[in-house]
């Protein structure tokens, strides 16, 4: 589901040491979080934040508990040569993939993710841009373990010549995906190891009142096990155009490069996948996505209260994933494939905002997508329609409103696996709902909220997973 762009005013709280949280809830026993970070410093600056939920919900009477836990560290050092920022965090989730099955055991019904990452980043203190400036960072990531791994490395130099500015950047990423012992089963040999290098010349600079960006990204993508070197070149374009100084602006552009499709990053979409671990019998297969877009849009400011920015885009995707319901019967009917396809999606996207006050303000987003496939029927679980509306106020700093309302239109679920191959299609229905938060501020160090999420609910976002409804929460935060 989109969600509106937050609307400026709302209270940014001055920097305190401490930041606890602690919430009770119909779903939720217990949930805390907290945070402590080093006070304004000019020279070094760092800071920890852990939390914890725990929800023993049950949906239609199957069990649909998880757990949540959360812990990151971060450090920032102005040095003689450059900047450094480093950050390191941990985020595990343990949950029921019960997917409205009966007769699932425990460990049939287990689905766990744990994403761990590292990074550190070196940037130049200047801000000239007459000198050369650089960034450059490492990562590396984990999931479940040593189940999945990336290690990353990006670099970029950016400086002016004349009138214009350049760049150039190179980022190199590989990936591995490793063996279960158990099953002696690679998820994938053909893309067990796999290479993602790229080299992005940028130029940037102002013709005939156009504000141009320009350059292209030279992509290889090495599939070490069988050897192969896969070459692609993605050009980008942008420029923009004030046709009213500070008022109206229209832009336009092509932008396309290649997505890399992991463990990683689909299971952040959708936790409910066929995950390698005993249990489950087979992998998903990975394949990237290459996408070609061109779009153009504008930007208005009717007066300081009241913007609207509406924008149109073609995109040609090239393997591009959806998630199907695997009905093998040795999946336990619980668990999702990937399926892909070649797509082309035209989207209208429109966003205002109105702001007559710091302490109010609406936000408005709409969405309208529409997709001609090659070979599916159905883009699964995507909606062809989505609108969210997002409202704040705050009352004299003591009593503070939030309200978001979302909603998402024809949405149509593929399902697959049957002894037939067949694929088969299922009506995930329309979502209307709500969420809100209250919160009264005691003092200037503690408070009380309550908020409710999906408070009508009803409704499947994956095929057979009803989202857990009426979510109410209390709690109190303290800041020292």
């Amino acid at each position: 589901t989109i969600r509106a762009a937050k609307i400026k005013g709302e209270p940014i709280a001055r920097l305190y040491q401490t930041y606890l949280k602690l919430g009770l809830g119909n779903t939720v026993l217990p949930s805390f979080e907290g945070y402590y970070n080093s006070l304004r410093n000019k020279q070094w600056g760092y800071g920890v934040e852990a939390g914890y939920h725990n929800s023993p919900a049950i949906v239609d009477g199957y069990d649909a508990s998880f757990q949540q836990t959360t812990i990151a560290a971060y450090g920032k050092g102005i040095l003689d040569f450059g900047i450094v920022n480093t950050n390191i965090s941990r985020e595990g989730n343990v949950f029921s993939a019960h997917g409205m099955q009966d007769g699932l055991s425990e460990q049939q019904m287990h689905q766990y993710w744990g994403y761990s990452q590292f990074n550190i980043s070196l940037e130049s203190k200047h801000n000239s841009r007459d000198r050369l400036s650089y960034f450059t960072t490492l990562h590396f990531s984990d999931l479940n373990e040593m189940m999945e791994n990336n290690y990353g490395f990006e670099s970029t130099l950016k400086q002016r010549f004349g009138a214009y500015d350049y760049s150039i950047g190179f980022k190199a990423d590989l990936y591995a995906n490793n063996t279960i012992k158990e099953m002696s089963m690679p998820f994938e040999a053909e893309r067990a190891i796999e290479g993602v290098y790229i080299l992005s010349p940028r130029f940037y600079g102002d013709f005939y009142g156009f504000n141009v960006s320009a350059g292209f990204d030279e992509v290889v993508n090495n599939l070490r096990a069988v050897g192969l070197l896969d070459f692609h070149f993605y050009p980008q374009l942008h420029a923009d155009y004030e046709i009213v100084p500070k008022i109206f602006k229209v832009y336009g552009g092509l932008r396309s490069g290649l997505h890399k499709n992991s463990y990683w990053s689909l299971s952040k979409e959708n936790p409910f996948l066929l995950n390698v671990l005993r249990y489950d019998t087979d992998a998903l297969e990975l394949r990237n996505t290459s996408s070609m877009d061109f779009y153009t849009g504008l930007n208005t400011y009717f007066n300081s209260n009241i913007r609207f920015g509406a924008e149109l885009s073609y995109t040609n995707r090239k393997d591009m994933p959806f998630f199907a319901r695997n009905e093998n019967p040795n999946y336990y009917l619980n668990k999702f494939s990937v399926l892909y396809d070649d797509v082309k999606h035209l989207s209208v996207q429109a966003t205002g905002n109105w702001n007559p006050l710091d302490r109010k303000g609406l936000a408005l987003s709409v969405v309208y997508s529409h997709y001609e496939l090659t070979n599916l029927t159905y883009p699964s679980g995507m909606a062809s329609f989505e609108a969210n509306l997002n409202g704040f106020y705050n009352l004299g700093d003591k009593i503070i409103g939030h309200l978001d309302v979302y909603t998402a239109f024809g949405r149509i679920a593929e399902r697959t696996g049957q002894t037939d191959e067949a694929v088969l299609y299922f009506d995930l229905g329309n979502i209307i709902d709500f969420d809100f938060k209250l919160e009264y501020r005691y003092s200037k160090v503690l408070s009380a909220y309550l908020s409710g999420k999906r408070l009508i609910g009803g409704y499947d976002i994956w095929q057979n997973y009803p989202v857990i409804p009426r979510q109410i929460q209390l709690g109190i935060s303290y800041q020292l």
